[in-house]
């Protein structure tokens, strides 16, 4: 019963900004989703990251993030080319807000928020996705792979239900491509939940690409006859 009240609940109260192909969600819609959809899941992912090895140094000290900021690296490198990324992004990324916003006085709880956050900064740079809805949506496919999360799996959903209704059966199928070629991308790579990251900075892009998995760009994602589909979903025509 609490599956179906949960999911009412959540309805009534967004049904007016529940809408994934707006240019902007509330921040608000977003978390409440997630918190409420998502409590069981987080807390066995979280006791999953406090059993890593890696995670002891992580509690209690810097997060990869920080460390490759504080770091030099020569050009070409993993190192380098991804702290040049981290200073252009700059957006709002609602994914992030929502899961590495939380104020937290356990360094269990901060460590795992961080490396969820650098997990999912990843995936947009190693897929070459943007920050815009539909990209956002690729990478939560991507992460699904490895993470179910009923949250991610609604919003998906939703927007493959709007896609259909208001552009009709063959842009819900594009999108729905697209949303499976992420998944399976995710599928073939490791878990950037469990990545020792500190041990690739001094490497070659090139070579970590291929260690973690993701030596190819997506290719339906950018194929160019399917671009304006982008346009389309996103009320950009």
């Amino acid at each position: 019963m609490k599956y179906f009240t949960d999911r009412w609940r959540l309805l009534k109260k967004h049904r007016r900004v529940m809408d994934p192909l707006r240019p902007v969600t509330p921040i608000e819609c977003v978390y409440d989703v997630v918190n409420t959809l998502d409590k069981d899941d987080t807390i066995q992912r979280l006791q999953e990251f406090k059993r890593w090895p890696v995670a002891k140094t992580l509690i209690k000290g810097k997060s990869f993030q920080e460390r490759i900021k504080e770091g030099n690296y020569a050009p070409g490198t993993f190192g380098d080319e991804y702290k040049q990324w981290m200073a252009k992004d700059d957006f709002a990324d609602l994914v992030i807000s929502v899961l590495g916003g939380k104020k937290t006085k356990s360094k269990l709880l901060n460590a795992y928020l961080k490396n969820t956050i650098i997990a999912h900064d990843l995936i947009h740079f190693f897929n070459g996705y943007g920050t815009d809805t539909l990209s956002e949506l690729n990478v939560l496919c991507f992460d699904q792979a490895k993470e179910w999360r009923r949250s991610w799996s609604a919003l998906i959903g939703i927007t493959a239900w709007f896609s259909l209704r208001r552009y009709g059966l063959y842009v819900a199928i594009v999108y729905l491509r697209w949303c499976i070629e992420a998944y399976n991308r995710g599928r073939r790579a490791l878990d950037f939940m469990y990545v020792d990251w500190e041990q690739m900075f001094d490497l070659p892009l090139d070579e970590v690409k291929i260690k973690v998995g993701i030596s190819d760009s997506p290719r339906l994602w950018n194929d160019s006859k399917l671009q304006k589909y982008k346009h389309v979903l996103q009320k950009q025509r």
